[in-house]
Parts: C-alpha cells; structure tokens; sequence
C-alpha cells in the first residue's frame, strides 16, 4: 500500500464517522478527489532555472537553486505583489544545515536578494520584510565566516543568537542554540559532504 493509498484510507475513514461534519466531510472529499487525479498532482514542467508562468491568470516566476539547501529548492516570485516564497532557502530559527551546501546556500540568499520582494515567505518561521532578509542573509554570512576562522564555536553559535535572534520568537531562542550548536560541530565545521562536491 502507496502513502498515497494509505493517506485515501485514513481520510475515507473520516468521512464515515457519525461525529464528521458536513463541511468536514466536503473537505474530505476534495482531499480525495485530489489524491485520485494524480495526472493533476504530477510535475509537467522541469525546473532548472528561473521560468516565468502563467498560474489561475497570475505571472509568477519560478526559481531553481541546485545543492543549495537540498538536491534541488524551488522558489516563486509574485512581481505583482512583490511576495517571494522562498521555501527552505529561508529557515528560521537557524539554517537547517542537515542535507545543504553552505556555501551554495550562501549563493542562492546571493541570487533571491537581487528579486524585487517585499515580503518572503520562508520555509519555516513568521514572513519577513526585505529589511529582515537582508539581517538574515548578512547573519548567515557571519555564521559562515566565524565557522570558517578558528574562533571558538561558542562564538559562532552566540553570534547567530544576537544576529539573527530578532527574527523569531523569544521562546525560540532555546531551540536556536541547540539547533546551532549541532551544526556548527557537526556540519559546518566538519569536512564536507557529497551534495557540497557534486
């Protein structure tokens, strides 16, 4: 049984229960619907670098950032309502270093910056002004110099922390830390991994 398959079953389970709501069960049969037409849900259109697209009447531009942050981030820009979904290009409280290049990824801030938005949308965290952005970019740009230099990591992590910590909640600042002390040690100060050589 597919994901797909096994997600149909729970929802069709749902729409069976006494205590479903009829808006409940409309919404149900939408989601259904939608993982039935897997013709509607496949990629038609390969992106490999900025396309510009006609979506429900609007002009979007769609972006492609290779080994950036994963294998392959996919961006849109609305000029319209200069709006940029910058999907995990932009992660807040910290850069989640897992599966990224660091420096690519510092490549990619590079090229979104020269996009006229004045909201992004990240991947995870509270939409941003271009102003917190830019304090986003320059923070990871010092977190990758400190990273580099041989100063203490405690530096680098701090250094994050007063950066960029007014970019998200107070009540995050604990997950930050954490987040950041993993990896500096494990990611951005050790040797680099395969999606960095490609």
């Amino acid at each position: 049984m597919t994901i797909l398959s096994k997600l149909r079953a729970i929802i069709g389970a749902e729409i069976g229960k006494s205590s479903t709501t009829e808006a409940q069960r409309v919404a149900y049969q939408h989601e259904i619907a939608v993982i039935d037409d897997t013709a509607a849900s496949t990629p038609d259109v390969r992106v490999s670098e900025l396309v510009p697209m006609l979506i429900a009447g609007r002009g979007l531009s769609l972006g492609f950032e290779r080994d950036a942050v994963t294998g392959g981030d996919v961006w849109v820009y609305d000029a319209a309502s200069q709006v940029l979904a910058a999907g995990d290009l932009v992660t807040l409280p910290a850069p989640l270093l897992d599966t990224a290049c660091p420096e690519r990824w510092m490549q990619a801030l590079d090229r979104i910056a020269t996009l006229r938005f004045r909201w992004l949308v990240p991947g995870h965290g509270e939409p941003l002004t271009r102003g917190q952005f830019v304090i986003y970019r320059e923070s990871y740009e010092r977190l990758l110099h400190c990273t580099a230099s041989d100063a203490p990591a405690q530096r680098c992590i701090d250094g994050w922390l007063s950066d960029a910590g007014g970019l998200y909640p107070r009540a995050q600042q604990g997950l930050a830390r954490s987040l950041m002390t993993h990896y500096v040690e494990h990611k951005l100060r050790a040797p680099r991994a395969a999606q960095c050589t490609r």
